[in-house]
């Protein structure tokens, strides 16, 4: 699975998330690409109970909300394909989920090239 079908997924299903790593500069148009998808997400149950959903979905691996809430990094991989979601609660520069979400756009495109933030936040779905 693709990355773009990887984030189709996560925003249908409306998980609460932030892209970082490799994908997060691949989005900022920058020359390095990654294959994996690093999402640092919002640590709720309800987000978590769509994070495993969502896990499911994309790498065809289950887990479970509990799983999701007390690992600080988890990485799923499809067997099959290859494809990774790796999940995130924290990072070293970022603590937390709300810590970096107001410096997070949700479009990049709208945003002018030299501004553009590093992170992409996925809206919970209306």
């Amino acid at each position: 699975m693709i990355i773009r079908e990887q984030l189709e997924h996560l925003l249908r299903i409306g998980v609460e998330f932030v892209v970082v790593g490799g994908q997060a500069g691949v989005l900022r148009q920058a020359i390095e690409f990654s294959h994996d998808l690093d999402v640092l997400i919002r640590p709720t149950p309800e987000n978590a109970a769509l994070v495993v959903e969502a896990v499911r979905v994309v790498t065809h691996v289950g887990t479970d909300a509990e799983t999701v809430l007390s690992r600080d990094f988890q990485q799923y991989v499809d067997q099959d394909s290859g494809t990774e979601l790796d999940v995130h609660l924290k990072l070293i520069a970022i603590p937390d989920f709300g810590s970096f979400s107001e410096l997070a756009s949700s479009d990049v495109t709208q945003a002018a090239p030299a501004r553009r933030p590093m992170l992409v936040r996925g809206r919970r779905a209306s």
